[in-house]
């Protein structure tokens, strides 16, 4: 009787572990509809300048060495930032506001970790002015055309009048 007992029970046992193995179906759905993209604009009148180059001390010279793990982890060993890390650094330096015709060489070094040096010209902002349409028309002309330009062509185009 016990036996018969013990083997009903393992029965009812097995029979519930298997009904509580039901199956998890994960469904995902996903739609696109045309929409009118609103976006809200505000313009202001840009500034231009004028940069002076600091002719009395010519071109310089900045060096700075950098650690291993900050060039290859924080800086990603991304050259595009490393340099732009070093235009800055040589900004504070040079008591400017920009680099200006700069090149750079950038090396391993001996102390373990990498060396790069930035030679330019010191230059800061001079004649700070709202921009004219004369400046704006000189912009147009040196700047590269878009798609988005060529949308909004129609709208800001001059009409004539006999």
């Amino acid at each position: 009787m016990k036996k018969i007992f013990v083997f009903v029970l393992t029965a009812m046992l097995f029979a519930t572990v298997a009904d509580a193995q039901k199956t998890t179906t994960y469904r995902y759905e996903d739609t696109q509809a045309r929409a009118l993209d609103m976006k809200a604009s505000g313009y202001v009148k840009p500034l231009v300048n004028e940069v002076k180059v600091d002719a009395t001390r010519g071109r310089q010279k900045f060096v700075i060495d950098m650690e291993k793990d900050f060039v290859e982890v924080d800086m990603k060993g991304e050259i595009v930032n490393i340099r732009s890390y070093g235009v800055f650094k040589a900004t504070e330096q040079w008591h400017c506001d920009v680099v200006v015709a700069p090149t750079f060489h950038f090396y391993t070094n001996n102390k373990g970790g990498y060396t790069l040096e930035v030679l330019g010209f010191a230059g800061s902002f001079i004649n700070w002015r709202t921009m004219t349409d004369a400046d704006l028309e000189w912009i147009r002309t040196t700047q590269p055309r878009t798609t988005e330009d060529q949308q909004i062509e129609a709208v800001t185009k001059a009409i004539r009048t006999r």
